[in-house]
Protein backbone atom coordinates (compact mmCIF):
# COMPACT_ATOMS: atom_id res chain seq x y z
CA UNK A 1 0.00 0.00 0.00
CA UNK A 2 1.27 3.43 -0.61
CA UNK A 3 0.87 6.67 1.49
CA UNK A 4 -1.61 9.27 0.88
CA UNK A 5 -1.85 13.15 0.61
CA UNK A 6 -4.73 14.76 0.71
CA UNK A 7 -5.58 18.17 0.48
CA UNK A 8 -8.45 19.71 1.97
CA UNK A 9 -10.47 23.25 2.94
CA UNK A 10 -8.80 22.49 6.95
CA UNK A 11 -5.12 21.60 6.36
CA UNK A 12 -3.43 18.26 4.56
CA UNK A 13 -4.00 14.87 5.44
CA UNK A 14 -1.97 12.27 5.64
CA UNK A 15 -3.05 8.33 5.53
CA UNK A 16 -0.71 5.42 5.94
CA UNK A 17 -3.25 2.40 4.59
CA UNK A 18 -0.89 -0.10 6.40
CA UNK A 19 -0.76 0.82 9.96
CA UNK A 20 -3.71 2.73 9.63
CA UNK A 21 -2.01 6.29 10.72
CA UNK A 22 -3.32 9.85 10.31
CA UNK A 23 -1.74 13.13 10.59
CA UNK A 24 -2.67 16.25 10.03
CA UNK A 25 -0.65 19.29 8.88
CA UNK A 26 -1.86 22.90 9.68
CA UNK A 27 -0.75 25.99 9.34
CA UNK A 28 1.16 27.83 12.52
CA UNK A 29 0.96 31.34 12.55
CA UNK A 30 4.33 31.42 14.34
CA UNK A 31 5.58 28.30 12.27
CA UNK A 32 7.36 29.74 9.35
CA UNK A 33 8.08 26.02 8.39
CA UNK A 34 4.01 24.79 8.44
CA UNK A 35 2.05 25.03 5.47
CA UNK A 36 1.26 28.93 4.59
CA UNK A 37 -2.15 28.36 3.92
CA UNK A 38 -4.93 25.37 5.08
CA UNK A 39 -7.20 25.60 1.84
CA UNK A 40 -5.39 23.65 0.08
CA UNK A 41 -6.46 23.64 -3.64
CA UNK A 42 -4.08 20.98 -5.44
CA UNK A 43 -1.08 18.89 -4.71
CA UNK A 44 1.53 17.32 -6.94
CA UNK A 45 4.19 14.82 -6.61
CA UNK A 46 7.49 14.92 -8.97
CA UNK A 47 9.60 12.46 -9.92
CA UNK A 48 11.83 13.44 -6.95
CA UNK A 49 9.57 12.75 -4.53
CA UNK A 50 8.76 16.35 -3.93
CA UNK A 51 5.44 17.20 -3.06
CA UNK A 52 3.76 20.24 -4.63
CA UNK A 53 1.15 22.29 -2.55
CA UNK A 54 -1.32 24.72 -4.00
CA UNK A 55 -3.22 26.95 -1.81
CA UNK A 56 -5.92 29.33 -1.78
CA UNK A 57 -3.92 32.98 -1.87
CA UNK A 58 -0.84 32.32 -0.48
CA UNK A 59 1.21 30.15 -3.48
CA UNK A 60 2.92 27.00 -3.28
CA UNK A 61 4.37 25.03 -0.33
CA UNK A 62 7.14 21.91 -1.02
CA UNK A 63 7.79 19.08 0.99
CA UNK A 64 10.91 17.07 0.53
CA UNK A 65 9.61 13.34 1.50
CA UNK A 66 12.59 11.46 0.55
CA UNK A 67 13.85 10.06 3.62
CA UNK A 68 16.99 12.16 5.60
CA UNK A 69 20.40 10.71 4.07
CA UNK A 70 22.41 11.31 6.96
CA UNK A 71 23.82 8.86 9.05
CA UNK A 72 25.90 9.49 12.35
CA UNK A 73 28.66 7.63 13.56
CA UNK A 74 29.87 8.01 17.18
CA UNK A 75 30.86 7.02 20.13
CA UNK A 76 28.32 5.81 22.64
CA UNK A 77 27.27 3.20 25.03
CA UNK A 78 25.46 1.22 22.90
CA UNK A 79 27.46 -1.81 21.67
CA UNK A 80 25.72 -1.64 18.05
CA UNK A 81 27.44 1.66 17.70
CA UNK A 82 30.98 2.60 15.96
CA UNK A 83 33.01 2.98 18.88
CA UNK A 84 35.29 5.83 17.68
CA UNK A 85 37.95 6.76 19.85
CA UNK A 86 36.40 10.40 20.54
CA UNK A 87 33.50 12.25 19.23
CA UNK A 88 35.75 15.49 18.77
CA UNK A 89 36.92 15.17 15.05
CA UNK A 90 39.77 17.22 13.39
CA UNK A 91 39.73 15.86 9.66
CA UNK A 92 38.75 12.81 7.64
CA UNK A 93 39.25 11.03 4.62
CA UNK A 94 38.50 8.67 2.46
CA UNK A 95 41.20 5.87 0.81
CA UNK A 96 41.18 4.10 -2.30
CA UNK A 97 39.51 0.99 -0.79
CA UNK A 98 36.34 2.85 0.48
CA UNK A 99 37.72 3.21 4.22
CA UNK A 100 37.32 6.07 6.06
CA UNK A 101 40.26 7.76 8.15
CA UNK A 102 38.93 10.11 10.57
CA UNK A 103 41.76 11.86 12.64
CA UNK A 104 40.41 13.24 16.34
CA UNK A 105 41.33 15.75 18.73
CA UNK A 106 43.93 13.94 21.14
CA UNK A 107 42.70 10.31 20.59
CA UNK A 108 44.74 9.58 17.64
CA UNK A 109 43.79 7.89 13.82
CA UNK A 110 40.82 5.51 13.47
CA UNK A 111 40.52 4.01 10.20
CA UNK A 112 36.57 2.60 9.84
CA UNK A 113 35.97 -0.14 6.90
CA UNK A 114 32.09 0.69 5.88
CA UNK A 115 32.08 -2.90 4.87
CA UNK A 116 32.64 -4.84 7.59
CA UNK A 117 31.69 -2.09 10.34
CA UNK A 118 35.17 -2.45 12.02
CA UNK A 119 37.68 0.20 12.96
CA UNK A 120 41.48 0.38 13.35
CA UNK A 121 42.70 2.47 15.86
CA UNK A 122 46.61 4.21 15.72
CA UNK A 123 47.85 6.46 18.05
CA UNK A 124 51.17 7.68 19.39
CA UNK A 125 51.84 4.58 21.70
CA UNK A 126 51.22 2.10 18.97
CA UNK A 127 53.75 -0.25 17.88
CA UNK A 128 56.31 0.66 15.89
CA UNK A 129 55.22 0.73 12.06
CA UNK A 130 51.42 1.74 13.49
CA UNK A 131 52.53 4.29 15.27
CA UNK A 132 51.41 8.35 14.71
CA UNK A 133 53.37 10.84 15.83
CA UNK A 134 51.08 12.32 18.10
CA UNK A 135 46.93 11.81 18.74
CA UNK A 136 45.66 15.54 17.40
CA UNK A 137 45.50 14.84 13.99
CA UNK A 138 44.52 17.98 12.32
CA UNK A 139 45.05 16.85 8.33
CA UNK A 140 45.56 14.05 6.10
CA UNK A 141 46.56 14.42 2.32
CA UNK A 142 46.93 11.29 -0.37
CA UNK A 143 50.00 12.64 -2.04
CA UNK A 144 51.06 11.81 -5.93
CA UNK A 145 53.39 9.72 -5.06
CA UNK A 146 50.67 7.56 -3.34
CA UNK A 147 51.86 8.18 0.44
CA UNK A 148 49.44 9.69 3.16
CA UNK A 149 50.65 12.17 5.29
CA UNK A 150 49.13 13.15 8.65
CA UNK A 151 49.73 16.22 9.92
CA UNK A 152 49.25 16.58 13.63
CA UNK A 153 50.76 18.82 17.04
CA UNK A 154 54.25 16.59 16.21
CA UNK A 155 54.64 17.34 12.99
CA UNK A 156 54.06 14.56 9.69
CA UNK A 157 53.42 11.20 10.40
CA UNK A 158 53.76 9.70 6.94
CA UNK A 159 51.69 6.62 5.28
CA UNK A 160 53.23 4.26 2.82
CA UNK A 161 50.63 1.98 1.38
CA UNK A 162 52.79 -0.55 -0.03
CA UNK A 163 54.66 -1.27 3.31
CA UNK A 164 52.10 -0.41 5.31
CA UNK A 165 53.66 1.59 7.92
CA UNK A 166 53.53 4.18 9.52
CA UNK A 167 57.01 6.19 9.95
CA UNK A 168 57.53 9.93 10.95
CA UNK A 169 58.49 12.29 7.91
CA UNK A 170 62.21 13.08 8.87
CA UNK A 171 62.97 8.91 9.09
CA UNK A 172 60.55 8.15 5.66
CA UNK A 173 62.86 10.85 4.30
CA UNK A 174 66.31 10.66 6.22
CA UNK A 175 68.71 13.04 3.48
CA UNK A 176 66.04 16.03 3.70
CA UNK A 177 66.70 18.67 6.29
CA UNK A 178 63.57 19.34 7.32
CA UNK A 179 62.74 21.97 9.60
CA UNK A 180 62.43 20.81 13.42
CA UNK A 181 58.27 20.17 14.18
CA UNK A 182 58.27 18.88 17.31
CA UNK A 183 55.44 21.31 19.49
CA UNK A 184 54.57 22.53 16.28
CA UNK A 185 51.41 22.45 15.30
CA UNK A 186 50.08 21.25 11.63
CA UNK A 187 46.83 22.92 10.72
CA UNK A 188 46.35 22.28 6.91
CA UNK A 189 48.50 20.40 4.20
CA UNK A 190 47.90 20.51 0.64
CA UNK A 191 49.33 19.62 -2.62
CA UNK A 192 49.48 22.08 -5.79
CA UNK A 193 50.52 20.83 -9.73
CA UNK A 194 53.93 21.18 -9.13
CA UNK A 195 53.98 18.53 -6.58
CA UNK A 196 54.98 21.20 -4.07
CA UNK A 197 53.44 20.06 -0.50
CA UNK A 198 52.05 23.39 1.16
CA UNK A 199 52.55 22.85 4.95
CA UNK A 200 50.86 25.30 7.27
CA UNK A 201 51.60 25.52 10.74
CA UNK A 202 51.28 27.65 14.21
CA UNK A 203 54.75 29.20 13.59
CA UNK A 204 55.15 29.46 9.75
CA UNK A 205 54.54 28.29 6.23
CA UNK A 206 56.99 25.86 5.28
CA UNK A 207 56.75 23.81 1.36
CA UNK A 208 58.12 19.89 0.34
CA UNK A 209 58.65 19.43 -2.96
CA UNK A 210 58.21 15.66 -3.37
CA UNK A 211 59.94 15.24 -6.30
CA UNK A 212 63.77 17.49 -5.99
CA UNK A 213 63.02 16.86 -2.28
CA UNK A 214 63.98 20.60 -1.70
CA UNK A 215 62.41 22.27 1.19
CA UNK A 216 61.81 26.07 1.76
CA UNK A 217 59.90 28.53 4.86
CA UNK A 218 57.99 31.37 4.82
CA UNK A 219 57.95 33.37 8.11
CA UNK A 220 55.68 37.01 9.14
CA UNK A 221 58.78 39.37 9.38
CA UNK A 222 58.72 42.43 11.27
Amino acid sequence: HENLWIGSDNGLLFFNPTNNIYSLYQAEKNDPQSLNNNVITNLLLDASENLWIGTDGNGVDKIDLKPPKFKLYQRTANPKSVQLSMNIIASVYKDDDGKIWIGTWGKGLNIYDPRTNTISYYNSHSPAGFRINEDHVHSILKCSNGLIFLGTRQGITVYDPVQKRFTDLAVYYPTVEFPKFKDNRIYELIEDSRNNIWIATQSGLYVFNLVTLETRSYFKTD
